[in-house]
């Protein structure tokens, strides 16, 4: 699986993902927050664009982003806890666990070196979401990977709390057992 996502100075909510090199490709969802020079990374289960400016005219590099997940077509905003400095222009790779932002300039135009995100999950390992409550949302994304394994494209281990490589009812019992904490 690869994704295209327009990375241009205009601000862009659109691109695609495929499983083959072609120009076609799965519409990604909009992301609801338009990006320019951002980053794209995937991470083998979601696709996480970052940083960058949201308007042609960088008048505010963010510290934000989006990561898509196509089990469940849908977003979540990344964290901002320890989020790299806003930037914009910048690069990034993914290294298996984290995204490693490198340079880029603020929105004064200063130069900015490197940063790691942590793609780690909020609210204590169960708000997968991170919309601040352990709710059927949550639920519902667990769900989405039932029967997902690793090595499968939708397995991602934030979802997998029993740590056994799969996503089981296992995991929503685990998860079930945190509901309505945030």
């Amino acid at each position: 699986m690869f994704a295209v996502w327009p990375g241009s100075t205009r601000p862009q909510q659109r691109g695609r993902l495929s499983q083959r090199a072609s120009r076609s490709g799965e519409q990604v969802r909009p992301w609801r927050q338009p990006a320019a020079n951002h980053t794209a990374v995937w991470t083998g289960a979601e696709l996480i664009i970052w940083g960058g400016c949201s308007s042609v005219v960088c008048s505010a590099a963010v510290d934000t982003g989006g990561r898509y997940d196509p089990a469940g077509d849908g977003w979540t905003p990344t964290a901002q806890t320890g989020a790299p400095a806003a930037r914009a222009s910048h690069s990034a790779i993914w290294t298996g666990d984290s995204m490693i932002v490198w340079g880029g300039l603020t929105e004064d135009g200063i130069g900015v070196t490197g940063g790691v995100y942590y793609l780690q999950p909020c609210g204590g390992g169960f708000d997968v979401n991170c919309d601040g409550a352990v709710d059927i949302l949550d639920i519902s994304l667990v769900a989405d990977r039932w029967g997902c394994a690793l090595g499968d494209p939708c397995y991602a281990g934030r979802f997998d709390f029993n740590d056994d490589n799969a996503i089981t009812v296992a995991d929503l019992m685990i998860l079930s057992q945190a509901w309505g904490s945030t």
